[in-house]
């Protein structure tokens, strides 16, 4: 993680010390709850729904600096984390990226069309230390006006 980014974003001491304090924190309780990345024993794997990440569609705004470093404590437990609902905006997603560190990767599904799908896709986040892929799949999803036929 790139906890030097602290200080660029919390210039003023005070709060840069606050947020260090809550980070401290909660990578002891996270440390307390979830098990040890143990080398070829186990992989950690966990889905995620970050409601809105990050359109602001309903008026809660968009996430505050602080909390990309929480985001990116928490998922920087597991080796792997899908997460949900992944806007078709991606600045909070590339910015919660540069948090997380040069060694988390990411493969991305493409935005689900019509107005069931809310503009929304899925991210697969994964340490590369710890996971790796050799293939990538994919998926054509159509809307119904796109269909030759209704089948």
């Amino acid at each position: 993680m790139r906890y030097f980014a602290l200080k660029h974003d919390f210039q003023e001491l005070k709060e840069r010390q606050r947020v260090i304090k809550r980070l401290t924190s909660l990578k002891e309780d996270l440390d307390n709850r979830i098990p040890e990345k143990i080398f070829n024993e186990n992989v950690l794997i966990a889905t995620w729904n970050i409601r809105d990440f990050d359109s602001n569609q309903y008026g809660y705004g968009p996430r505050t600096k602080e909390a990309f470093f929480y985001m990116s404590e928490i998922i920087s437990s597991f080796d792997l984390v899908a997460i949900q609902e992944v806007n078709e905006d991606l600045y909070a997603f590339k910015r919660l990226m540069y948090v997380m560190g040069d060694q988390w990767y990411y493969i991305m599904t493409d935005v689900t069309e019509g107005r069931s799908g809310n503009g929304e896709r899925m991210a697969y986040i994964y340490d590369t230390n710890r996971v790796s892929f050799e293939k990538i799949a994919g998926e054509i999803v159509l809307t119904k006006s796109q269909l030759i036929s209704e089948e």
